[in-house]
């Protein structure tokens, strides 16, 4: 087609309902064009500009947009089986959805992406430079040497991607859902991932120290020689999460819940642990050395070797506590509450029924 007859040609089947298939609008420009409602399957966009587009209701299935470029363009499309190697984004990004796309060596920079979801696609090689995802859906999207730089996550879910080939750099998470992830291996150090929540995923080898981690979720989490130092996770939940050789020394941890957590030589010392629960936790081998425990509740805990010396343990709940040659030395014990008489009531209520506490 010459000139720019292509474009009359779409408006003409968008206008009879007709699904545009097979044609090649390689080196095409799309700038401006009103493409709502279009149906694309089969064809190739290959070099194709789209900038400033409408693609209201509009989908494109089983296209090939190798090296295409999109830019600032009004509403997405929905995008099926579509091929995006190399191409390049820019602008604002509202509403596509991808869905089992090829985006590996794709350039994303400075992209608003908004209401949009990613779900089986390929990230290979991909660069994501001062992007804005918000309301986003990512799932099972995988991908090596993939890189996030100066990016912001606000209210997105990325479920069950392995992030540890990522380069990650000078991120921020706020109310993100990040189920099932792997974090191995990553240098997170300072990031910012704040009322968000990381269950079920694993931090082997990771850096989160002097990371801002506030309200966040790390339930069912597995943590492996990782260093979470100084950093900030005020009322954080670790509940039944598995901590192994980890330095969360100088930490801010107060109102967290390490509820039937595991935690074996592990460095907490000099943290701030006021007000944490730690009931039913299993300890070993670890250091609490110096810590404030002051209204900590580590109640039916049981610990064994741990280092509790020199800790401040005003009201500290230690009831039906287990020990087994831990260090105490230093800790006024005139201020801990070895016996909970409303939890001993509790408990004999909850007897009668048959239930342990």
């Amino acid at each position: 087609m010459s000139g720019m007859d292509y474009i009359n040609d779409i408006k003409s089947k968008i206008a009879a309902g007709t699904t545009i298939t097979g044609i090649d609008f390689s080196n095409k420009s799309f700038a401006k064009v009103d493409l709502s409602g279009a149906i694309f399957i089969s064809c190739r966009f290959t070099n194709a500009i789209f900038k400033e587009c409408n693609f209201n209701h509009g989908s494109f299935m089983q296209c090939d947009f190798e090296a295409a470029s999109f830019s600032h363009n009004v509403t997405m499309p929905c995008f099926m089986q579509c091929r995006f190697v190399g191409s390049k984004w820019a602008g604002d990004c509202i509403t596509v959805t991808i869905c089992e796309g090829d985006l590996s060596k794709s350039s994303w920079i400075n992209c608003h992406i908004k209401t949009s979801s990613f779900s089986q696609c390929d990230f290979d090689a991909s660069k994501w430079v001062g992007c804005h995802f918000d309301t986003t859906s990512l799932s099972a999207v995988q991908g090596e040497n993939v890189k996030l730089k100066q990016c912001q996550f606000n209210n997105v879910t990325w479920m069950g991607t392995n992030f540890s080939t990522f380069d990650i750099q000078q991120c921020s998470y706020t109310q993100a859902l990040l189920i099932g992830c792997d974090f191995s291996r990553l240098d997170l150090t300072g990031i910012r991932l704040t009322k968000s929540t990381c269950n079920d995923g694993k931090f082997i080898g990771s850096n989160l120290s002097k990371g801002f981690l506030n309200e966040t979720g790390f339930t069912n989490c597995i943590f492996h020689k990782s260093d979470l130092s100084g950093a900030m996770l005020q009322k954080s939940l670790f509940i039944n999460s598995k901590i192994d050789t980890c330095n969360f020394s100088g930490c801010d941890l107060s109102g967290s819940n390490f509820q039937a957590a595991s935690i074996s030589k592990s460095d907490f010392s000099d943290s701030n642990m006021s007000q944490v629960w730690l009931k039913s936790m299993n300890a070993d081998k670890t250091n609490f050395s110096s810590t404030d425990l002051s209204h900590a509740n580590i109640s039916y805990a049981t610990v064994n070797d741990c280092d509790f010396s020199n800790s401040h343990c005003h009201a500290t709940n230690i009831h039906a506590l287990t020990d087994d040659k831990s260090n105490w030395k230093g800790v006024d014990k005139t201020q801990v509450i070895t016996t909970d008489k409303t939890q001993q009531q509790l408990d004999k209520h909850l007897s009668e029924y048959g239930v342990n506490a």
